[in-house]
């Protein structure tokens, strides 16, 4: 019996979802619609720190600031890309430090002599100077890396990260010393999740046994 290639059941491929691909190009730094309905820009330099003490901006070539992000966006997992960015982050613990009861707020004093940023007493533990630097390629030659030491406007500018992202690597490595590990989709609110009752019939199903 000759059969009719149209009846042949063709299996589809298996859809992707949505959240999937959003947190796909987020971690590649590409252009991309948020869950929210917004479109979000691909990864771009940000702003001129116009740092004084290690004139960021004016050390490193155009070229070398753009292969900072590139080569960042590159690191296909959000966790390696945390975990390169800790690497870029010396923790220095502040040796004086002010009485816990007091109300006011601790000081955390970060490498560029310009920038002070305040924590909220419960934070106060924690509070610590953080040095950054940079690792780009040299130009004349790619496989040779040079760190350069740059405040921290130039270190969220040059790798396109926010100031939340960097805080929460800053209270991981005062906590733990060591990256956090990225928990996205982790959670237990799934409103798209089947009832466990159908997956546990769909189960019993595939195994014969109704």
């Amino acid at each position: 019996m000759d059969l009719n290639p149209d009846d042949v059941p063709v299996k589809k491929p298996k859809k992707v979802r949505n959240s999937v691909i959003i947190r796909d190009k987020k971690v590649k730094g590409l252009e991309h619609v948020n869950h929210k309905g917004r479109l979000i820009p691909a990864k771009s330099l940000g702003e001129d720190c116009r740092c004084a003490r290690f004139k960021c901006f004016t050390v490193l070539s155009e070229q070398e600031r753009q292969n900072v992000l590139t080569e960042f966006y590159k690191i296909q997992s959000k966790n390696l890309q945390d975990s390169h960015l800790c690497g870029l982050i010396r923790v220095d613990p502040i040796k004086q430090r002010r009485s816990r009861k007091s109300n006011r707020r601790s000081l955390v004093q970060y490498s560029d002599s310009s920038e002070e940023e305040y924590a909220r007493p419960n934070d106060y533990a924690h509070a610590a100077a953080y040095r950054y630097k940079i690792r780009t390629k040299q130009i004349d030659n790619n496989n040779y890396y040079k760190e350069i030491p740059v405040c921290k406007r130039a270190f969220l500018s040059l790798h396109g990260i926010t100031s939340a992202r960097l805080r929460r690597l800053q209270s991981s490595l005062s906590e733990n010393l060591k990256s956090p590990t990225d928990r996205r989709g982790q959670h237990k609110n799934r409103p798209n999740a089947l009832p466990e009752e159908i997956v546990n019939f769909r189960e019993k199903i595939r195994r014969g046994i109704i």
